[in-house]
């Protein structure tokens, strides 16, 4: 090659790279994942006063000492029920932490669920779960709902009363309770309700069917058509002539869903914790969102995620430390400040190339003109 032609070549490579700067400017709009809210989330671990979060009844109250929930302490005939100020109807995991001993022996605690409150919680055995003729008049005898029992004291179908249900199936069981006290819609005999030693719930309802663990070992399963008529949940607990102290701590509601939105139909997304796939949706046909199933999936879950077109991957989130069930997320556009990860080959994006065919024209004309001189 001659010369002059080097430099043709040089100018012409040089020439080329600012024509093709504005097009290889023009890229598809960086993303990034925000989370808009969750309108189901609570976590309280009762570190500071709960009185907006919870309305308090009869004897339970606040420990701002031990920063925990005393439902009833020893002592003789009493009863102690907490209500979440929030009305909960959809599907929903709970999870708490309970301690129940340090007594006499005597009665236990239910948390409660889809649940009406409109009554005079009864005490003793009824654990506050609805009204108690024995110990008052009642306006109305029911209060339909949910209840998860931990029971330390065995009442018969005497005790209870005839339209309450039967007796209970042991003097210590874990049980799904319905509407009545003695309304056991499963149990299992568990020492648990009454050691002095706190134990960790995790309860997860879906549409149509219940599980609860405790210390994360499945405890009770049932499967039915659930009554969602009412939207209410707490705790309760009782006393009568025997006694426990009854203590909560921990608390946490969280939902099933993951909504993410700003997507196109036909898109993909997905939900990763470290290298596990956890989650996947697809956008449908004229939507922009998505909604991932993590029902089954304890949380905060630590995680990011991975979004598709239809044929390849165009985003890649930061992993998030607090992921949970309930939350609505969306893609967008980035602004200049936002930290995100685009997927992209960044070794070789238009504006790379650009520089380097401007790069090998200026060093070819460099080394003609280093050529030059010495000549």
């Amino acid at each position: 090659m001659s010369i002059p032609k080097i430099i043709i070549f040089s100018f012409v490579l040089i020439l080329v790279s600012i024509m093709i700067l504005p097009f290889s400017l023009e890229q598809e709009p960086e993303l990034v994942i925000v989370k808009d809210g969750n309108p189901l989330l609570v976590i309280d671990d009762f570190s500071e006063d709960p009185s907006s979060t919870w309305i308090f009844k009869n004897a339970a109250y606040w420990n701002a000492n031990s920063e925990n929930i005393m439902l009833t302490e020893p002592g003789s005939e009493r009863v102690g029920v907490m209500w979440l100020r929030n009305n909960v109807s959809s599907p929903m995991t709970i999870e708490f932490s309970y301690k129940i001993g340090g007594g006499s022996g005597a009665d236990g605690l239910i948390f409660m669920f889809y649940k009406d409150w409109n009554y005079e919680p009864g005490i003793g055995g009824f654990l506050g779960f609805h009204c108690r003729e024995v110990e008052k008049s009642c306006p109305r005898k029911d209060a339909p709902g949910y209840g998860i029992e931990f029971d330390n004291y065995y009442n018969s179908k005497e005790e209870y009363g005839k339209d309450y249900g039967e007796g209970d199936p042991s003097p210590n069981h874990i049980a799904l309770l319905k509407d009545f006290i003695g309304n056991h819609l499963t149990h299992v005999n568990d020492t648990r309700t009454e050691d002095n030693v706190w134990h960790n719930v995790r309860l997860i309802v879906q549409n149509d069917i219940i599980n609860l663990f405790v210390d994360d070992e499945k405890t009770l399963t049932w499967t039915g058509m659930i009554d969602r008529s009412h939207n209410h949940l707490g705790f309760g607990s009782g006393i009568w002539g025997y006694d426990h102290q009854h203590i909560i701590d921990n608390f946490k509601l969280y939902g099933h869903k993951i909504t993410v939105n700003g997507l196109n139909p036909g898109w993909k997304i997905q939900l990763f914790s470290g290298d596990s796939r956890i989650g996947e949706a697809n956008v449908p046909e004229e939507n922009v969102e998505a909604i991932i199933d993590v029902s089954d999936i304890s949380a905060p879950i630590k995680g990011y995620f991975k979004v598709f077109n239809e044929s390849e991957l165009i985003f890649e989130s930061s992993t998030f430390e607090n992921i949970w069930g309930g939350d609505i997320w969306s893609l967008q556009e980035a602004d200049s400040n936002d930290s995100l990860t685009q997927f992209d080959d960044s070794s070789w994006n238009p504006q790379t190339i650009t520089v380097m065919i401007s790069f090998i024209g200026i060093i070819i004309l460099l080394i003609f003109l280093a050529y030059k001189r010495r000549q």
